[in-house]
């Protein structure tokens, strides 16, 4: 016991010196390009070692166990690395010299240059370059004890996931397997694949990034561009290539995306998923998920983590993707998570390939522990030509126009796209509404607009000015049910255009999916989805029904209409709008009494919401009510002045 409070003990002061030294190095890379080279290195291992240690602070905390483990044998080395640790510190300044006064007046770049002054690297490079040889050597003694100890430990987890898997029913598992669900990333998948083009995003599996990837030389590669580069696609190109050259029992491959409109923090979700997804897979249950599942209670990331390694133990390599890390709301637990499931050892045996928009917090994250793969190259930019020359060259309307105007559109687009597929997309919708004469085409091209929220601005200003208004509003309403409902449950199309109607009172005006489409054009999505009886996705074996839902195109779309700015002739933001719809939703429940009186337990309300505006105002009040998915609310007396203009009975 006293043993292993010792060792306890030194691993925590071990990791407190750790987190400074990490902090150092990543004071010094960030701020000056001339930064030491070591540096670098000092960083990359000093995480590793980091990591590595607080599996073995979790090992050591585990009330279950007295020692961090019964084969234990690395206590000289963990004093040994202490020591070189504290001695590898005193070679960077102190912290205490950002006191001075007049420091404080310096410009940042000053100050670093100064501190760097002060470090004198170059006269400690030697004694650092030792440090970080000894370091290295106790830190692979110290995993090779904890390797040791797993081997033993495998064969009662392996022990353990048998029992667990052998006593429960098929039933069991499946609710097992549906309780680990908490956002199914089915539907995000299915869509990318669907916009693969024959042809494209073929560079990176030539790469020698992927190459390193895939014959594990690298843990982790990080795609970064642009919005709308195309990083979604081609991870989802990478994901099926992935699932077909190396799937095998032993061999899996998950994915998951992360995705603005479920406004969360995606670091639980992602670890439920790869679990579902990994359970399924081996059609095992690990006593660890077991547990939790029996426990009732929400689980720690710590806790799906811990599962996670549990259900390794069934596999030889496992490819994760994770798509668009700037979208989860917030971002910082999902980072740590992607970083711990890179550098801990018990995580070996996952290879992360991660994207996402070029951010200095997402950036600063895993530069050092993943191969970098910018979007900004040549050869995006032929995929992009090879896109839109599929386009033109497949829609019927252009059959009809010259070789010559498609060669000089095609020649325009691609070279304007700078890299933004939707940017490609959306210039070939315009066109496409042209009238087929030379001349306008020509003069289209040759004012092409320069960035996608421009573009956003002219295609709501070449909707014919009688459409305009409920163009608008149909778009206002896909926010309000995002924010409302939650995007994984979309909007069906013919409620949305009931309630469109409802709102600009055009209620004699009947639109359908193909008008919608015309109308809104690259800035709208039309997905035939299934539903179940309770109006949520269909999931496994459910009864289901088919519908048209109506989704956004692309995140920026959603981005343009939250950016702020007005809308082109019509001076109302989506925000103001959507604060509108609130309150016509309220009015149109007010009779039915308190919510807490409503019956909400019968399916049919959900079939009902899905055609009738009423039983739709109902459903999303009770939401709004619940504030399950609502982040913001309203003063009364503004709802109230909401309700009296939507009050039909009331003389304005």
């Amino acid at each position: 016991m006293a043993e292993a409070i010792a060792v306890a003990a030194s691993v925590i002061a071990i990791v407190q010196i750790t987190d400074k030294i990490i902090g150092y190095c990543r004071h010094y890379i960030g701020a000056t390009k001339d930064a030491p080279s070591d540096l670098r290195e000092i960083l990359l291992e000093v995480s590793t070692l980091r990591a590595i240690l607080q599996n073995l602070q979790f090992l050591s905390e585990d009330s279950s166990n007295s020692n961090p483990s019964p084969y234990w044998s690395g206590g000289e080395s963990i004093e040994g690395c202490h020591r070189a640790l504290m001695e590898l510190e005193k070679l960077f300044p102190s912290e205490s010299s950002d006191d001075n006064s007049q420091e404080k007046h310096r410009s940042k770049k000053r100050r670093v240059e100064a501190s760097l002054t002060t470090l004198a690297w170059p006269l400690k490079q030697t004694k650092a370059r030792k440090l970080l040889d000894e370091i290295n050597r106790y830190k692979t003694t110290i995993s090779l004890a904890l390797t040791t100890n797993s081997a033993q430990d495998i064969k009662e987890v392996k022990a353990k996931a048998t029992e667990v898997h052998e006593m429960l029913t098929v039933t069991q598992r499946r609710e097992v397997l549906s309780w680990l669900v908490s956002t199914n990333p089915n539907s995000l998948h299915e869509r990318a694949c669907s916009q693969i083009e024959s042809g494209t995003c073929e560079w990176m599996a030539l790469s020698s990034q992927w190459k390193s990837w895939v014959e594990r030389k690298d843990r982790c590669l990080w795609i970064h561009g642009i919005p709308g580069a195309g990083k979604t696609v081609l991870m989802a190109y990478l994901e099926k290539l992935s699932e077909k050259h190396f799937g095998s029992k032993k061999h899996a491959s998950t994915y998951y995306y992360c995705y603005f409109g479920h406004n969360q923090d995606e670091a639980p979700a992602f670890l439920r998923w790869n679990l579902y997804s990994l359970c399924k897979r081996a059609s095992v249950i690990p006593a660890e998920v077991y547990k939790i599942y029996k426990r009732g209670t929400e689980p720690s990331l710590a806790e799906l983590m811990n599962a996670l390694a549990a259900i390794l133990n069934e596999f030889d390599v496992v490819h994760v993707f994770i798509d668009a890390l700037d979208e989860s709301s917030p971002r910082e637990s999902l980072l740590e998570v992607i970083r711990n499931l890179v550098l801990d050892p018990k995580f070996g045996k996952l290879q992360i390939m991660a994207s996402s928009r070029e951010y200095f917090d997402i950036e600063r994250a895993i530069q050092d522990i993943s191969l970098s793969v910018s979007m900004s190259n040549p050869s995006v930019e032929r995929d992009i030509r090879r896109v839109v020359h599929s386009m033109l060259h497949s829609n019927p309307k252009f059959r009809r126009w010259s070789d010559n105007l498609l060669d000089e559109v095609e020649d325009a687009i691609a070279m304007g796209a700078k890299g933004m597929f939707r940017w490609a997309v959306c210039q070939v919708d315009v066109v496409r509404r042209l009238k087929s004469d030379s001349n306008i085409v020509r003069k289209q091209l040759a004012n092409l607009p320069k960035t996608l929220f421009e573009t956003y601005d002219r295609i709501f200003l070449s909707i014919p000015e009688e459409e305009r208004l409920f163009a608008l509003h149909t778009l206002c309403w896909i926010v309000f049910h995002q924010d409302v409902h939650g995007d994984e449950n979309k909007i069906p199309s013919s409620m949305l255009v009931q309630a469109a109607a409802q709102s600009t009172l055009q209620k004699d005006h009947f639109y359908d999916d193909e008008e919608l489409r015309e109308i809104l054009g690259c800035l709208i999505r039309v997905t035939t989805e299934s539903k179940s009886c309770n109006g949520q996705a269909s999931y496994e074996s459910e009864t289901a029904h088919t519908m048209s839902c109506v989704v956004f195109a692309h995140f920026t779309v959603r981005e343009y209409l939250d950016s702020g700015r007005s809308l082109p002739t019509l001076n109302v933001s989506a925000y103001d709008m959507c604060i509108d719809f609130e309150g016509m939703v309220m009015g149109e429940v007010e009779s039915l009494g308190p919510h807490e009186s409503w019956d909400l337990d019968s399916p049919t309300i959900f079939h009902a919401a899905e055609q009738n505006f009423r039983s739709y105002c109902t459903l999303s009040a009770w939401q709004i009510h619940s504030n399950t998915y609502m982040n913001w609310h309203f003063d009364e007396g503004v709802v109230s002045l909401v309700l009296f203009s939507f009050d039909t009975n009331s003389l304005h």
